[in-house]
């Protein structure tokens, strides 16, 4: 889950949350719960369609691991406006993992309201 708040016409900064519960018949239910904060620029503003960078810093917590590794990511992506209040988002990103938990690369494709838009 996450939320976009602007700042102007070309950049907005994403509080984000990620929950995955794990639950089996052999082992008691685990969890891994993200929270990171994204900055994006978007090059022709958030009122059209447009190509965006981002970079992001957070933390991850998992059950059990007695760590709490950051993690830094960034990105480039393209945002396309659905009418007023629909936006579909795909982007790719780099993502690099502290305390030996490595790095990834991840493409997504979501999509979002808009709320509070006059």
């Amino acid at each position: 889950m996450y939320a976009s708040i602007f700042f102007g016409e070309r950049f907005a900064i994403e509080p984000q949350l990620g929950l995955i519960l794990i639950n089996s018949d052999n082992i008691d239910t685990q969890h891994i719960l993200n929270f990171n904060a994204q900055v994006d620029y978007f090059l022709r503003g958030n009122r059209e369609n447009s190509l965006y960078f981002f970079g992001g810093a957070g933390v991850i917590h998992v059950s059990d691991a007695g760590t709490t590794p950051a993690s830094l990511s960034a990105g480039a992506g393209y945002r396309l406006a659905l009418g007023d209040r629909l936006a579909m988002r795909f982007d790719g990103r780099y993502t690099h993992f502290t305390e030996l938990g490595g790095n990834s690369i991840a493409f997504t494709a979501s999509i979002g309201g808009m709320f509070g838009r006059q």
